[in-house]
């Protein structure tokens, strides 16, 4: 359907572009359209479509220091029971959700967060993203509302948060505590993720893709004049219940793609692995890799510790360590290269698992290694943990050891991309 009626060609479709616009000290919602395929765009000559405040004056307008300057990030889904299309962009503290039968013509139809989840910054790219296969008692589906924050996060500094609910195609129901956070990653650098549209039905994945950066030190990277920064690889979002806590959990896994590009260079299986014998030591011959791990018989005696990009005289690494008697994943990158061209550069985060892995004994950690990145994911994506590094020197070396009792390496497997 033609609904904007931009369309001049039969056999072209319109392309549409809805996008924050900013003006001195205000930001509104524009609209631009392209009728050759997005080759080139022309902006709509009544924007804005949304504008930061209906009936209000200019005076009001400056005067409004959280909203104006934070009113942004739409993102747009065709709702199919109410045969409407819904936005949803931040005003500040919270998020709001706009109606429109044209995309030209929006009506705002609710608010959400005020009073729910974290608030250690401004709110930033918000994204709803529904699991049909996932539902209440009642057969109504649960919907995740991704919501970026700009201070506050585990690691310190920005991060995403994320609300689990139902939608009516009005407004956003919480199913949990106002005062619940769940946050999507615990390390230092995850942010502003959103997910990929038109993913083809008979998929039915959710993709995400994030900046890898923290606004604590985005400025000041030690990389060279053009280059600041990256995206994480992209991850497949999945909606579990938790049978150990008991509530909903979003898990995330590399992208099935990703593999594609990968090939196994070796592997183990059943190893056992004592504090008594000497150090596992790996060589990767190449700095950019996964390497898949599952350890048994773990106890809260147990600390296991894993080392990548190690320098042969060991003195440049990142660790990732597992903590028994806190039951803690800890992420230490204090000698990782260039760690004090920051002072909000944070060198050690960690964070706290459920009760899975000390009620099974088992750990299972999968670890993609990049030139300046590392992503770990957690007892099969139920956790992960993202952070740059930025080495000084080539470190090829992998370095595996325990204390605590005996336990056993069921598998490991490294995998090296050729990209």
């Amino acid at each position: 359907k033609n609904i904007t009626g931009f369309q001049k060609n039969t056999n072209i479709h319109p392309m549409i572009a809805i996008y924050t616009w900013q003006y001195q000290r205000w930001q509104e919602q524009h609209m631009a359209y392209s009728l050759d395929k997005g080759r080139t765009w022309t902006k709509y000559e009544s924007n804005p479509v949304i504008p930061l405040y209906n009936n209000v004056s200019k005076a009001d307008r400056l005067s409004d220091k959280i909203t104006r300057n934070a009113f942004r990030d739409p993102k747009v889904m065709f709702h199919v029971p109410t045969n409407s299309w819904i936005l949803v962009l931040t005003g500040g503290d919270h998020v709001q959700f706009y109606k429109s039968m044209d995309l030209i013509h929006w009506s705002l139809i609710s608010h959400f967060g005020h009073n729910d989840g974290s608030h250690g910054g401004t709110w930033e790219c918000p994204d709803l993203i529904e699991f049909p296969q996932v539902k209440l008692k009642n057969q109504t589906n649960l919907w995740i509302l991704l919501v970026s924050v700009q201070r506050g996060s585990p690691a310190g500094g920005s991060g995403m948060q994320y609300f689990i609910g139902t939608f009516d195609g009005y407004i956003f129901h919480n199913i949990q505590s106002s005062q619940t956070i769940n946050w999507l990653d615990y390390g230092s650098d995850f942010y502003a993720g959103i997910t990929f549209h038109n993913i083809p039905q008979y998929d039915g994945r959710h993709i995400l893709i994030s900046w890898m950066n923290n606004w604590q030190y985005a400025r000041e990277l030690p990389t060279a004049p053009l280059w600041r920064g990256q995206m994480t690889i992209p991850r497949q979002l999945q909606l579990d219940f938790n049978s150990f806590t008991k509530t909903y959990h979003l898990r995330q896994l590399p992208a099935h793609e990703l593999y594609l590009y990968s090939k196994q260079l070796l592997t183990f299986h059943r190893r056992k692995l004592s504090s008594k014998s000497a150090n596992m030591i790996l060589n990767s011959s190449h700095d950019v890799y996964m390497l898949n791990t599952e350890f048994h018989n773990i106890t809260k005696t147990t600390n296991i510790h894993i080392r990548v990009r190690q320098t042969i005289d060991k003195l440049e690494y990142t660790e990732i360590k597992y903590i028994g008697n806190k039951n803690q994943i800890e992420f230490d990158r204090s000698h990782s290269g260039n760690v004090k061209f920051d002072d909000s550069f944070f060198p050690q985060f960690n964070m706290s698992l459920d009760k899975e892995t000390l009620t099974t004994g088992i750990l299972k950690l999968q670890i993609i290694v990049d030139r300046c990145s590392i992503e770990l994911f957690i007892n099969g994506g139920k956790y992960t943990m993202t952070a740059l590094i930025f080495p000084k020197y080539q470190g090829y070396q992998i370095e595996l050891s325990i204390d605590g009792e005996d336990i056993l390496l069921n598998y490991l497997e490294l995998m090296l991309f050729s990209m």
